[in-house]
């Protein structure tokens, strides 16, 4: 796996977080603005990422998801795999992608400003 892009519709705007291997996240806002930096849950994020690939299907196009829902993009050497899930079902604990919204949850912490 080489880098993991995870959009986030949340109105009135799209966030973006992209992580690679190197463990450097950046996240960036339609509206404007971005963060960037090192986080320490960036391995947690590609790990997750690794363990639930086969819930990710391949992909030739990667769409902004839908406001409430999140969408996972996965980039191996192999090609660029997509899911999007509404971000309720993802929080309910029960869904199977829901580790992979948890480790996202904290990169983007690490990213806010304090």
């Amino acid at each position: 796996m080489t880098a993991v892009v995870v959009d986030l519709g949340y109105p009135p705007a799209w966030a973006t977080l992209a992580v690679s291997h190197d463990g450097q996240a950046t996240l960036a806002a339609s509206t404007g603005g971005t963060a960037t930096g090192a986080s320490s849950h960036v391995g947690r994020l590609l790990e997750a990422a690794a363990a639930t690939l086969h819930l990710v299907p391949p992909a030739e196009a990667f769409p902004l998801p839908p406001v409430g829902s999140v969408a996972f993009h996965v980039l191996t050497v192999d090609g660029g795999r997509t899911r999007t899930v509404a971000e309720a079902e993802l929080r309910s604990l029960d869904h199977p992608l829901t580790l992979l919204f948890s480790a996202v949850q904290a990169v983007l912490a690490d990213l806010r400003p304090s």
